[in-house]
């Protein structure tokens, strides 16, 4: 967890109540819905202590489950391939027909595996997974932000909806009634507020631009006005994740100041 910002430091009471959350995200971004899913978490033990473990979610009408989060101890391979083991045959039982990634467990926004944890990866690639796709995260501060943002064209209105209990702040311009670009920004969830520093901190969920709209700075004052939003709010740093082919995302993040950080590995089996 040290190298997945925001390196917060959890005590085994927090790791248990984060456990006890699993798809926390799902209720609070889409509450009124009910829990469509059951969670299950498995663990391997060596002498009392986990050396690998995993947790999933279990929809209770389709047959994909989804693993929110999986761990193992560096250096040891046969806990790491006898938790797969153990996974691929509970999933087996339980009529499962595909295993993808969901959103990360621990609350800050992505899904996926850091490239660099072979001890992880490589694993799952022996057991049948595949890799489908990468995701980039990147970095960024709202303070300070750049003064070189090209002047906006004329005709534009900004909108903001903000919905406060579900911790999302959605920032939409509109040429007329035409939709231009969006850009969303989620807060860290309520069971991580407790954690040093947890609330400094936010996830670029999305931001993007109409195509007749391109180039033109738009993704830009966006992304801007969130940062100076959030800045007011405390918010001292941003998290924004796309996919590491997005070179206009990429190219966008890093004219704001993002830096890059881990790339992330999405795998699924069938």
């Amino acid at each position: 967890m040290a190298q997945v910002p925001p390196s917060f430091i959890f005590t085994e009471a927090d790791v248990a109540q984060i456990v006890e959350q699993g798809g926390a995200l799902w209720d609070i971004h889409f509450p009124g819905e009910g829990k469509p899913y059951t969670t299950e978490t498995l663990c391997v033990l060596d002498k009392r202590e986990v050396v690998a473990a995993a947790q999933w979610l279990m929809p209770r009408e389709e047959h994909v489950f989804s693993i929110l989060w999986i761990f193992a101890q560096p250096n040891l391979p046969i806990p790491m391939r006898t938790l797969l083991h153990l996974m691929n045959t509970r999933f087996t039982k339980s009529g499962c027909e595909a295993v993808n990634f969901s959103r990360f467990s621990f609350g800050v926004g992505w899904f996926g595996i850091p490239v660099k944890w072979k001890h992880i990866t490589s694993p799952m690639l022996e057991a049948g997974y595949r890799q489908t796709e990468k995701w980039r995260i990147m970095l960024g501060k709202t303070e300070p932000v750049p003064d070189t943002l090209p002047p906006a064209p004329d005709n534009l209105n900004y909108y903001w909806n903000m919905n406060k209990p579900s911790l999302e702040w959605d920032l939409s311009v509109y040429q007329g009634e035409t939709s231009v670009g969006e850009c969303e920004v989620w807060g860290i969830p309520p069971h991580l507020e407790e954690f040093p520093a947890a609330l400094e901190w936010a996830t670029v969920e999305w931001v993007g631009v109409e195509p007749d709209f391109r180039r033109q700075g738009i993704g830009k004052r966006l992304l801007a006005e969130q940062m100076r939003f959030h800045a007011r709010r405390g918010v001292k740093h941003l998290i924004l994740w796309t996919r590491s082919n997005n070179r206009a995302t990429i190219k966008l993040s890093k004219g704001m100041g993002f830096v890059n950080s881990l790339e992330l590995a999405v795998l699924e089996k069938s």
